[in-house]
């Protein structure tokens, strides 16, 4: 095989340019769209903005008329009634009226009960308590011995009775 001089390698790719653009189609000049005069005008009206109502279209469709929804009622099982106890309420000391107390201990008392209630509510399926009430007799023989140790209500009074419900677990 020949080696191809520079000359011979310009003069081949010369040709296969020319081909190839002779090859192509000739380029026409695009035809401009036209519309149909009632939709030159909807365009028209589009851009000066002034459809601030129903579109055209949607005035000659008549909305359907739908049948009205009917709710069925489902047999329900009769549910046994379930007698819900209140909140245990400590009493407080009988120096002290609830409606005298300062925001704090106002606050600590009702941590106090939060922490009685979810005592109760974390251990009411334990053996050790048969019913509801055995578990609130427990809690307020706890809140009884933490209220005689601090007679006052304050941090102290409250950490007693967590530790008093921690150590039962």
């Amino acid at each position: 095989m020949k080696k191809l001089t520079p000359s011979q390698i310009l003069s081949f790719m010369t040709i296969a340019f020319l081909a190839m653009s002779c090859s192509s189609e000739p380029k026409t000049q695009p035809v401009q769209k036209t519309y149909s005069s009632d939709t030159q005008k909807e365009f028209e009206a589009i851009e000066k903005n002034d459809l601030r109502t129903n579109p055209p279209y949607r005035s000659t469709i008549k909305p359907t008329p739908r049948p009205p929804v009917v709710i069925k009622e489902t047999p329900r099982e009769k549910q046994k009634e379930v007698v819900k106890e209140t909140p245990i309420t400590p009493i407080p000391s009988e120096a002290t009226d609830v409606s005298k107390l300062s925001a704090k201990n106002q606050e600590r008392l009702q941590e106090i009960n939060q922490n009685l209630a979810f005592f109760c509510m974390k251990h009411r399926k334990d053996k050790i308590f048969q019913d509801e009430e055995h578990c609130l007799a427990y809690t307020k023989k706890v809140l009884a011995a933490c209220e005689k140790k601090h007679k006052l209500i304050n941090t102290v009074m409250v950490n007693c009775i967590k530790d008093q419900l921690k150590k039962r677990k």
